[in-house]
């Protein structure tokens, strides 16, 4: 019975409890963000968020975070050295085998790249990101068509027509829709 008892009491801790204050410092995080007016601010504001311990959570407070950093960057006014430093912050909490956080990962040096002079460096991160997520999802639509466009963008066009031609045998009709 006192086993029983024990068992119970860590699953409300570590099933309900944990995950609890993990979501409710990701909601409490996003609505003071306002507050935060330094890079230092914003490391010290999320921190609490992701070194929060929690064997739930962890994956939806980064994708979620992430979202809103890939809005962040996308930004006109936002500054090369604050987008690079904030994409540099949470990609240590990319989940290397979730095709979402790879895809993420992909799509904030996509939009570095994009914005910020085209640097090689960039350009290589986000397609290191895209053939990783395409390694573990080979047939997943978002993956092929985030290399599609990329390779389409960098003028990569060889590296192009094999991913629109792995596109096309999965998907006949889209020959039409594809350049």
């Amino acid at each position: 019975m006192v086993t029983f008892v024990i068992l119970a009491a860590l699953a409300l801790i570590f099933g309900a409890y944990l995950p609890f204050i993990k979501a409710r410092g990701y909601i409490t995080s996003i609505n003071t963000l306002a507050s935060v007016n330094s890079l230092e601010s914003f490391y010290a504001h999320f921190d609490r968020l992701l070194l929060h311990p929690s064997p739930v959570g962890q994956e939806e407070a980064v994708k979620y975070l992430g979202s809103d950093i890939a809005n962040f960057i996308s930004a006109e006014d936002q500054p090369e050295p604050v987008a690079r430093a904030i994409v540099a912050y949470l990609e240590p909490y990319l989940f290397r085998n979730n095709v979402r956080h790879l895809l993420m990962g992909g799509q904030f040096y996509e939009t570095l790249w994009r914005r910020f002079g085209q640097q090689e460096a960039d350009l290589r991160s986000a397609e290191a990101y895209y053939l990783a997520a395409r390694a573990i999802g080979p047939k997943l639509p978002p993956v092929l068509y985030s290399l599609y466009d990329l390779y389409g963008t960098s003028e990569q066009l060889e590296k192009r027509a094999e991913v629109r031609d792995a596109i096309i045998r999965l998907w006949p009709e889209e020959v039409n829709r594809l350049e």
